[in-house]
């Protein structure tokens, strides 16, 4: 009987291993980020581990609505989790960003008068 549950969790782990199981997260990850993040978002690839319980994301871009340079950008983000909670939470353990760019227009955020915020 153990050896069917390893046989079984061996199978499941290989599903969730594979393009499919990638893309099927990929277009949540699509889906759910906007909505979270209130900004548009676009991933290039996204890649599973159910082992090591990360998450790739590759051509990760955060845009405010309408602009045409990303807000964020990151050629390579790879989030390790501790946890997940259903439906749809996780509890991140650490994120490894790779080529990371920040794009903010700080003349834009001061206050008038020339202030910026002190």
């Amino acid at each position: 009987m153990l050896f069917l549950c390893a046989l079984g969790l061996s199978g499941l782990v290989l599903v969730l291993r594979t393009d499919l199981a990638a893309d099927a997260a990929c277009t949540a990850l699509r889906r759910e980020l906007p909505r979270l993040l209130g900004r548009d978002v676009g991933v290039n690839s996204c890649q599973i581990d159910p082992l090591t319980q990360t998450v790739t994301l590759k051509g990760l871009s955060v845009f405010e609505s309408g602009a045409d340079e990303p807000l964020f950008a990151a050629d390579e983000v790879v989030a390790e989790l501790r946890t997940f909670r259903l439906p749809f939470g996780v509890e991140l353990d650490r994120v490894h960003l790779e080529r990371p760019r920040l794009n903010l227009d700080l003349a834009r955020s001061a206050a008038p008068g020339g202030d910026a915020g002190g």
